[in-house]
């Protein structure tokens, strides 16, 4: 069992997966806040709109790849990242290699710049 060649230079992304939670401000109003799950590095690739084809995909939907090193905590579909100002939803998420190192995350684009 070997790990996939990884460099780990090209993680060189700052990213942060989030969980959006709704709460109540002090008027008792429904509020939806960020709350940060982990920060880390990582590679980050637009996938091609042949591979977009391929995968049966609106070409107006932005697809992205982000591989990070395997965090401590478990990523969730249901998390959120926000890379450069974007966030993006969780489409999925996969171990890369067999040691589990690595861990990449296919992602689609939510919001641009922080936009609600």
């Amino acid at each position: 069992m070997t790990e996939l060649n990884v460099d780990a230079g090209a993680l060189d992304k700052r990213i942060e997966i989030i969980q959006r939670v709704q709460t109540h401000d002090a008027a008792r109003y429904a509020t939806t806040e960020d709350k940060p799950i982990q920060r880390c590095w990582a590679q980050f690739t637009r996938q091609s709109g042949t591979e977009s084809l391929r995968q049966g995909a609106d070409l107006g939907t932005v697809k992205v790849r982000f591989l990070i090193r395997t965090p401590p905590v478990e990523i969730s579909r249901l998390y959120l990242i926000r890379y450069n100002g974007d966030t993006y939803n969780i489409t999925y998420v996969n171990q890369y290699g067999d040691r589990g190192g690595f861990t990449e995350i296919l992602a689609e684009l939510r919001e641009l710049g922080g936009a609600s």
